[in-house]
C-alpha cells in the first residue's frame, strides 16, 4: 500500500482496496520512506488507523485499470526521519494477528471439491513418503493461512503439489 502525507501528521493513504478492513485504532506499521527502506537502526514505525473516510473515488491506475480507491488517515507513533509532506511511505494496515499458530503456504493448500464444508486440503511429507490430510483453515493472508486443524507445527507440507503427489508417493525434501 502506498500512501502519501497529508501533513506532517496524520498521514493520508489511498488504500485501493475499500472491502479490506481498515477501522479506526486498527495497528499500522510504516516501513519504507524517503525512496528506501528503513533501516535497522530506524525500524518499522507503529501507529494506528484514526479514521477511514466514508466514501469511495475512482481512480485509473498506470496500466489504465479503473480502481475504487478510500481515504485511511493514519497517527504514526513516531514521524519517519527525512519525510516531508507529500512523500510516499510504505504502510501494512494489521487487520487480524494472533500468537503461536499453525501457518502453511496457500500454494500448499487445495481447496476440497464440496466446498460448503469448509475443508481443504494439504500433502504432508511423513518419514519420505506423501499423506493426504484433510484441514480447517482460519485466516487468509496474501501468501499464507492459519490452519485450525489436521496438521501442527513443525509438519513438512508440500507446496504447488502436481497431478503426481499421491498419498504413498515417495518424495524428497527440497529447501
Amino acid at each position: 500500500m502506498s500512501c502519501s502525507t497529508a501533513r506532517w501528521s496524520p498521514i493520508r493513504s489511498k488504500r485501493g482496496t475499500p472491502d479490506v478492513s481498515g477501522s479506526p485504532r486498527e495497528p499500522v506499521r510504516l516501513a519504507e520512506w524517503a525512496g528506501g527502506n528503513a533501516s535497522e537502526s530506524d525500524g518499522p514505525i507503529g501507529g494506528h488507523v484514526r479514521d477511514v473516510e466514508p466514501a469511495a473515488y475512482t481512480k485509473i491506475s498506470a496500466l489504465g485499470v479503473e480502481e475504487q480507491r478510500v481515504n485511511v488517515i493514519i497517527e504514526p507513533d513516531r514521524l519517519p526521519p527525512m519525510v516531508g509532506d507529500g512523500f510516499r511511505v510504505e504502510v501494512s494496515i494489521v487487520v487480524w494477528s494472533a500468537r503461536e499458530v499453525v501457518v502453511v503456504p496457500r500454494s500448499a493448500l487445495i481447496q476440497n471439491t464440496n466446498a460448503s464444508s469448509g475443508d481443504w486440503t494439504t500433502f504432508v511429507i511423513k518419514e519420505g513418503r506423501v499423506e493426504r490430510r484433510t484441514v480447517k483453515v482460519g485466516h487468509v493472508g496474501g501468501a499464507s493461512a492459519e490452519v485450525l486443524a489436521g496438521i501442527e507445527a513443525g509438519d513438512v507440507v508440500v507446496v504447488f503439489p502436481s497431478d503426481q503427489v499421491i498419498p504413498g508417493a515417495k518424495v524428497t525434501r527440497r529447501v
